[in-house]
């Protein structure tokens, strides 16, 4: 069988879907938002469907790309009663929890 040139493969398709894979895994690595651990992955399937009289075969070509996902958004969350009492809610605690005095409480105090 004679060697295929898969720069030429599909008019040079081929070639073109993995480059545009490339580009897209290129930007998920340089954004700071994506998780820096996780792999991504491309992924290139070749489809042959032969005629009737197998003279000739169809080929389809798909490339799909696994990029990394965001990076958690994460925080913290207290449960409490509504200020009118009828209910439990959430409420977003942040770094601190409530009521709880910080050392940039402290030394403000001091500085008064």
């Amino acid at each position: 069988m004679e060697h295929i040139n898969m720069e030429k493969f599909a008019g040079g398709e081929l070639s073109a879907q993995i480059n545009r894979a490339l580009q897209k895994i290129a930007e998920n690595i340089a954004d700071p938002r994506m998780d820096v651990k996780k792999p991504r992955k491309i992924s290139v399937q070749i489809g042959f469907v032969p005629n009737k009289n197998r003279s000739y075969v169809v080929t389809g070509i798909e490339t799909k790309v696994q990029l990394a996902p965001e990076n958690l958004a994460v925080t913290t969350l207290g449960i409490g009663g509504s200020p009118a009492g009828d209910h439990v809610c959430f409420m977003e605690l942040g770094d601190q929890i409530p009521g709880q005095m910080s050392i940039a409480d402290y030394q403000e105090d001091q500085v008064d």
